[in-house]
């Protein structure tokens, strides 16, 4: 299967920088703007990973402890269920998973059911990409995925699997490998997820391209298991902030912190002031999203979980409610938000430093 088919088949990604960026990237294409994908971003992610060890892929990893930066290896996420499935001639497994507050996040495996070798490839993955792509320390293999393939042997799976819920979009950062021709893990994440009673409810979604007798013959099976997952109580609390972004139409309404044994998150809550006629130009600022600096020493604040995720909302016009979460490793008590957009540069809205109080 080429990368066309692939991405025909599967749509879209639906990672959450990736979401903001391709949607308007897909309204935008008669000003022929290059498109930042999902895909670029996994094959620069798996080169920097190549470049520096690919530590944990080298290291049978099963639980998301030490898989995410500032979290301990030993961190406990409490996670006991034997979330098993065979569909397909697939097994799909569930390895660890974690509400770190409104974000799930979930380490997720899949292999043959019959324990038979193969490579698995998965939605942004292309047969034409270096095989360093499934392997991050092998950066000196100069083959693709398909010369591995055939070189090897080795069936090529069109496979994935993820989290659902009404109101949420998956975000799959790119952490990903493959282990020893038998099976493909990867790191998840499913933000803003709803929780009542301290419990989620939540979609296991699975599915895989299957082949007929004549190429154009493709189906995509799924399948869906429900599973409930127990959520910790995070304290949590609003800061109310309202603030207009200087020179964009941009409106921060409210940050809400709240504190899990992981990190520190913030949910930057905003909106897009409607008044301006130029589409366009409401369409590029929807994709702003917010750096936290340290405002002693004007540097980046340093993340906690890794979790970065943004959730829309259409209401009566597109983008109008968006909603950041960002995690944190930090012990201060203020920080300052400013406003990035990969498509405006820059702007005054790099000197328009929003204070927020955290503790």
């Amino acid at each position: 299967m080429n990368r066309q088919d692939w991405q025909n088949v599967f749509g879209e990604p639906d990672a959450s920088f990736d979401l903001c960026f391709q949607q308007t990237l897909n309204k935008l294409e008669e000003k022929k703007m290059k498109k930042f994908t999902t895909r670029t971003a996994v094959l620069v992610f798996a080169l920097l990973l190549a470049l520096m060890g690919a530590a944990y892929a080298a290291a049978n990893i099963r639980t998301l402890g030490g898989l995410l930066p500032s979290v301990p290896e030993d961190f406990n996420t409490g996670f006991d269920q034997e979330l098993t499935h065979d569909f397909g001639g697939f097994r799909y497994r569930v390895l660890d998973a974690y509400l770190n507050g409104n974000s799930l996040m979930a380490l997720m495996e899949v292999s043959r059911a019959d324990g038979t070798p193969g490579l698995f490839l998965m939605d942004g993955d292309a047969e034409e990409d270096p095989i360093y792509c499934l392997y991050p320390d092998r950066a000196e293999d100069s083959r693709t995925i398909g010369e591995y393939a055939r070189d090897q042997q080795l069936p090529i799976n069109y496979v994935g699997a993820k989290f659902t819920q009404p109101g949420s979009e998956q975000n799959v950062d790119g952490r990903s490998w493959m282990e020893e021709d038998q099976r493909r893990i990867w790191y998840a994440e499913l933000p803003n997820v709803q929780v009542e009673n301290g419990q989620a409810s939540v979609d296991w979604l699975m599915t895989y391209v299957q082949y007929g007798e004549k190429p154009e013959d493709i189906t995509v099976p799924q399948e869906s298991v429900p599973v409930t997952l127990r959520a910790e109580e995070s304290p949590s609390r609003e800061v109310a902030v309202n603030h207009a972004v200087a020179g964009m139409p941009v409106v921060v309404d409210k940050v809400t912190v709240r504190q899990t044994r992981m990190d520190m998150q913030l949910d930057i809550c905003c909106h897009l002031e409607q008044d301006s006629d130029d589409a366009d130009a409401l369409e590029m600022a929807a994709i702003t999203f917010f750096r936290v600096l340290d405002p002693d020493t004007m540097e980046p604040v340093p993340v906690g979980s890794g979790l970065v995720s943004s959730h829309r909302s259409v209401q009566a016009k597109e983008f109008v409610d968006d909603n950041h979460t960002v995690s944190l490793d930090w012990q201060g008590d203020t920080v300052l938000l400013q406003a990035v957009n990969p498509f405006l540069g820059a702007g005054e809205w790099e000197n328009d430093l929003i204070e927020v109080k955290i503790r």
